[in-house]
C-alpha cells in the first residue's frame, strides 16, 4: 500500500483532497516525519478546492472523510499523541471540534478520545479518565467498535498510572455474556 501510493502523482493528490493517503500507514511504520507534509498537501488541496464537501460512500456520522478539515485535525492530533506531545494533540483536538456538525458522530468520538489522551500525556490522569469513559461509552452496540477498543484499552492505562490496578483489571476484563431466562 505504501509503495502503491507513493507511486501516486502529487498533482493527482492535489486534485482529490479526499483520497486515500498514506498517512495513516506511513504513521503505523514509524515514519511520522512523512506524514506531516502530506497532511499540508492535503490541506492545501482541500483549500484550493474551495472547501468542496467530500461525498463519502457510507453515512456521514460513521465517515471520517465527508468533513476533511476536521480529519485533518484530527491526523494532526494523533501526530502529536505519537510523539507524545499531550498539549499539541488536545489543541489539534480541540481544533477539529470546532469543526464538526452534528452529524459527526464518529469523527467527533475520535477527537474527543484526542482530548482524553491529550489529558493523559499531560499528567491529568483524572481528566483523562474521565474522557476516555464518555468516548468508550458512546458506541459500544454500533459497528463503530474500534475507538471504544482503543479508548477502553487506553482507559486501563489511565488507571493503571493511578495505581487503582483492581480498577484497570476490571476495564480489562471482558464483560460476561447474560445468559437469557426461558420462560416455561
Amino acid at each position: 500500500m505504501v509503495r502503491w501510493m507513493a507511486a501516486v502523482p502529487a498533482t493527482a493528490l492535489q486534485r482529490r483532497p479526499g483520497c486515500p493517503r498514506p498517512g495513516g500507514r506511513r504513521a503505523a511504520r514509524a515514519r511520522i516525519d512523512q506524514v506531516e507534509p502530506l497532511l499540508t498537501l492535503a490541506e492545501q488541496a482541500y483549500a484550493a478546492s474551495g472547501g468542496e464537501p467530500y461525498a463519502a460512500s457510507v453515512d456521514r456520522s460513521v465517515s471520517v472523510l465527508a468533513n476533511l478539515p476536521a480529519t485533518l485535525a484530527t491526523c494532526r492530533a494523533d501526530l502529536a499523541r505519537l510523539r507524545g506531545d499531550g498539549e499539541t494533540e488536545r489543541a489539534h483536538a480541540q481544533a477539529a471540534l470546532t469543526h464538526m456538525r452534528a452529524d459527526d458522530a464518529l469523527l467527533a468520538s475520535v477527537a474527543r478520545y484526542h482530548l482524553a489522551v491529550g489529558d493523559w500525556l499531560a499528567g491529568r490522569l483524572d481528566a483523562a479518565e474521565k474522557g476516555l469513559l464518555d468516548v468508550a461509552g458512546e458506541h459500544p452496540l454500533s459497528a463503530e467498535r474500534h475507538i471504544v477498543l482503543r479508548a477502553t484499552y487506553d482507559l486501563g492505562g489511565v488507571q493503571q498510572a493511578q495505581g487503582r490496578l483492581g480498577a484497570a483489571l476490571r476495564t480489562y476484563e471482558p464483560p460476561i455474556p447474560r445468559r437469557r431466562s426461558r420462560a416455561c
